[in-house]
């Protein structure tokens, strides 16, 4: 076995330079692969779980989820292996320069309106796309989206990525439920067997409502215990995002509430469903809904960002048209009021009895694998301390 105190700089080929962050399972740096000469961001699982047979086949799914992808915003995998002469394991990705998208927020806490959306489209795409590939990643969040200098979102780090109608189970053997509680759809929250693209829909609605808002859902003042949140997630509808940021749009808000419906029957039945609705919605039509997106014919997609633009002035334009004229003049518009206000009030006579129509209430360990940093020549990676696997 190998001394735990083992300073290891070079695996499998590939030197350390920095680290870039530590996640629930291992420490990810930044490391140049010598035979290419290219940086990578390597993640090595941490060495008091490489004698763990579940956590080894966990880390190991991560790396064979990522290698069935090659989609412009999921993170791509360049290598994975064991060093024999230490005994680590280790992944190697694509490194995305620009951070996550957690790094975003702690730095601009509010994304406007048009920037979550574009970061959306991109997101819900590689939902799709690891759909159509018979994969769940069940562990979106912030910290496991990376954005590049451009904008771009990457979905990153699939370690708990799995196929639908698995009989795995989502508590380990020791007893802790997989996911992160902020972020988790009740159903996970539940500890449901069996979960799909639902899950990670209404996980990528929460990170919609906090990029809007500027807020955590679920926790806005920052005092809830992790067990609290999973109540929360399972016994409450999440608050409509207006009440916090009233400036966002109609259609915006229930698109995010179609996401986050506590009942996943509610959300949107794919992810690719949930997408063509958002390119209805960015090129000004009316939104189908889950229960109709799977029928609806899909929305001419919006070439660019001014033709996002135009389709809001028009709708603008289209309510400015259904204004009366201002030429009225006082006394016929006076006379106008007077006359409807004889006829609603005939008619509320007319009416007296009938039973009220009710009005419907609308309902209710960060990883930071792209993390920029200045590099300079004498820069070294943090110790890392090595572990047989055996």
């Amino acid at each position: 076995m190998t001394d735990p105190k083992t300073v290891v700089r070079e695996l499998g080929g590939f030197t350390l330079l920095r680290e870039l962050g530590v996640g629930g399972m291992g420490r990810v740096f930044l490391a140049r692969q010598e035979s290419l000469d290219r940086k990578v961001a390597l993640k090595v699982l941490l060495p008091e779980l490489a004698n763990n047979e579940e956590f080894r086949t966990r880390f190991l799914r991560e790396a064979r989820a990522a290698a069935l992808f090659t989609h412009s915003n999921i993170v791509s995998v360049i290598h994975a292996g064991v060093d024999e002469e230490f005994g680590v394991h280790y992944i190697a990705f694509e490194f995305v320069e620009g951070g996550s998208l957690e790094d975003l927020l702690d730095k601009e806490p509010r994304l406007d309106e048009e920037k979550t959306l574009d970061l959306t489209r991109g997101v819900l795409s590689a939902l799709s796309f690891a759909e159509s590939k018979g994969l769940v990643h069940r562990d979106i969040k912030p910290d496991n989206v990376l954005v590049t200098p451009e904008g771009q979102p990457k979905v990153a780090d699939l370690g708990l990525a799995k196929r639908p109608g698995s009989v795995e189970s989502q508590v380990t053997q020791t007893g802790v439920v997989l996911g992160t509680p902020l972020y988790m759809a009740p159903e996970q929250a539940l500890g449901e067997d069996v979960l799909d693209v639902r899950a990670d829909l209404y996980a990528w609605g929460l990170c919609m409502w906090r990029m809007l808002t500027g807020l955590i859902p679920f926790n806005e003042d920052g005092g809830c215990s992790s067990l609290q949140i999973l109540t929360k997630h399972i016994n409450e509808d999440l608050v409509d995002v207006r009440e916090r940021c009233p400036g966002v749009s109609d259609e915006t808000a229930q698109f995010v509430r179609d996401l986050t419906a506590r009942e996943r029957d509610d959300r949107y039945p794919s992810a690719a469903s949930a997408l063509a609705d958002l390119d209805r919605l960015l090129a000004g039509e009316d939104l189908a809904g889950p229960a109709q997106s799977a029928d609806a014919p899909p929305a001419r997609r919006p070439s660019s960002r001014v033709a996002r633009a135009s389709a809001r002035v028009d709708k603008q334009r289209e309510k400015a048209r259904a204004k009366p004229p201002s030429g009225i003049s006082p006394g016929l518009l006076g006379g106008i009021l007077v006359g409807a206000l004889g006829i609603g009030a005939g008619l509320a006579l007319g009416m007296r009895g009938a039973p009220p129509v009710a009005n419907p209430s609308p309902s209710e360990p960060r990883l930071a694998v792209g993390e920029v940093a200045a590099e300079t020549p004498t820069q070294t990676a943090a110790p890392l301390e090595s572990s047989s696997a055996t």
